[in-house]
Order: C-alpha cells, then structure tokens, then sequence
C-alpha cells in the first residue's frame, strides 16, 4: 500500500487531521505501507515557508512517519546552500530533489518494507536495478503518463491537490508491479485533529516566529 500526498502549499493547519487520516486508513491496510510526499509542500506567501526557507512543513511531515519527500523545483529554490545539509541532517525521513536546483540532495531514495521496496526519484534519475521494487515518480502531463499508470516497474502518480490523500494498492506477480487499485481520498471536514501533530505544528510555527525575530533583530539565531 502507497499513501502519498503532494501540493500541501504550506498549510499546516491541514496536517493533523491529515495525519489523522493517514492513521485510518493505515490500520486497515494489509502488507507493507509507504508513506510518501511528492513535492509543492512549501509556499512563499507563507510565513513559515519564508522564513525556514521551505524547511517548516518537512519537519512536520517527519514527525507524522513519512518515509520520505521528493522535492519540486519550487521546494528547492528558496533554499540557501547550506539548507540541504540542515534538512538531511536533523530529518529521520529520506528527502531528495533535482540536483541542478537542489545541490545537496540526492536525486532519490529507496525505503524497504517487508521484503519489498519504494524507489522515490525527483527529476529524470536511472532506474534502480531489478527486483521487487516500485519506482515512483510525479507525473504533471508535461512527462510520463498523465494518469496513474504502472510503465514497467514505474509507478506514475498524478499530484494530489491539498488536503487530499492519494492511496494506491499494488500487487505483485513475481516481482512486478502488476496490478493496482488507486483512490483519491478527500479530507472529511469533521475528521478530529492529532493531538501530538497539532503540538508539532505549534512548535514549528513558534520557532518560525523566534526565527523571524532574530533575523530583524541582526541575531545569529538559526531555527531548525
């Protein structure tokens, strides 16, 4: 089972219910589970984006058991040299991005599970050798399938919007990726937020805040 989500834009308030889903629809599925984000999860506008250069939203996603984070080109370009090295070094999740626009990162990551395997790519990476393994990438029309779609060992998933949960199921017939069932879940307007993720968003959003202060102030304080 693959949940993945994409185009958070930033919206922290979205997270603990999300979370909350995600734990729902996690208990009641059978065989591995991959929890992965596909990119667009920061936005200038937000104060929080602006001011951890983009990095806000990763340690929330960190905190909710993500597996790992492919990065857009959007995600990476407010980042400053030194940022990939803070989000590499204080995340437990993978994260990788485009190397011309993230230098820094690597270009993808594999997560195993239960004897199977999840290689996330960001931008056009080589395929990882054969095996039981799925690759994931985004598909935004402009290449690959612009549908859901299994091409060889290449799983190409449509980005979600925000406060949706992409949830795809796949099968496997000796070590292929054969068969799939994939739905788009809509965040129920009443579905109750996690208490634990909701303090996480608060921290973040106060060492956000802090982090601001002592930029104007000409501090040297620096917000993880």
């Amino acid at each position: 089972m693959l949940f993945h989500t994409a185009r958070l834009a930033g919206r922290l308030d979205l997270l603990p219910r999300l979370f909350a889903l995600i734990q729902r629809e996690r208990a009641s599925a059978a065989g591995p589970v991959f929890l992965v984000d596909l990119g667009d999860f920061c936005a200038p506008a937000v104060p929080e984006c602006a001011a951890t250069e983009g990095r806000a939203v990763l340690f929330v996603l960190d905190a909710m058991g993500y597996d790992g984070v492919c990065l857009s080109d959007g995600d990476c370009r407010p980042m400053t040299s030194a940022a990939p090295s803070k989000v590499s070094d204080n995340l437990r999740m993978a994260v990788c991005g485009p190397a011309d626009v993230c230098g820094g990162l690597p270009a993808g990551f594999v997560c195993e599970r239960g004897g199977l395997s999840v290689a996330c790519q960001a931008g056009r990476a080589a395929e990882p050798a054969p095996g039981a393994h799925l690759v994931v990438r985004r598909s935004d029309g402009a290449e690959g399938p612009p549908r859901l779609e299994i091409v060889t060992r290449t799983l190409w998933l449509p980005p979600p919007t925000e406060g949706i949960l992409g949830r795809s199921e796949v099968r496997f017939a000796a070590g292929v990726p054969a068969a799939f069932d994939s739905r788009a879940l809509s965040l129920p307007p009443d579905m109750p937020p996690d208490a634990t993720i909701a303090a996480t968003v608060d921290f973040v959003r106060e060492e956000a805040r802090l982090h601001r202060h002592m930029q104007r102030k000409g501090g040297a304080y620096e917000a993880d």
